[in-house]
């Protein structure tokens, strides 16, 4: 009966906590690819992350980190060939 109520107000419960542990794998993840040197994969992982966090700081800075590493291997590449 008490599902029957109050089914959605617990449904929006488990849906907040799984939408923050798949944010918890996002960032583990995003951080081995960034040890690895793995940038364009680890940027994915920070923008899937920051999909379900808008607000989070912390994977708008890797982000912006990361944005900086690439550019920077590009002109690198540009100017070697």
């Amino acid at each position: 009966m008490i599902v029957n109520e109050s089914g959605d107000a617990l449904k929006m419960k488990t849906i907040q906590m799984d939408q923050s542990a798949t944010y918890d794998e996002n960032i583990k993840k995003a951080e081995e690819l960034l040890n690895e040197k793995k940038y364009s994969e680890a940027k994915l992982f920070y923008e899937k992350a920051l999909t379900l966090k808008p607000d989070e700081e912390y994977p708008r800075k890797r982000l912006d980190k990361i944005n900086s590493v690439l550019n920077s291997i590009d002109e690198l590449h540009k100017s070697i060939f």
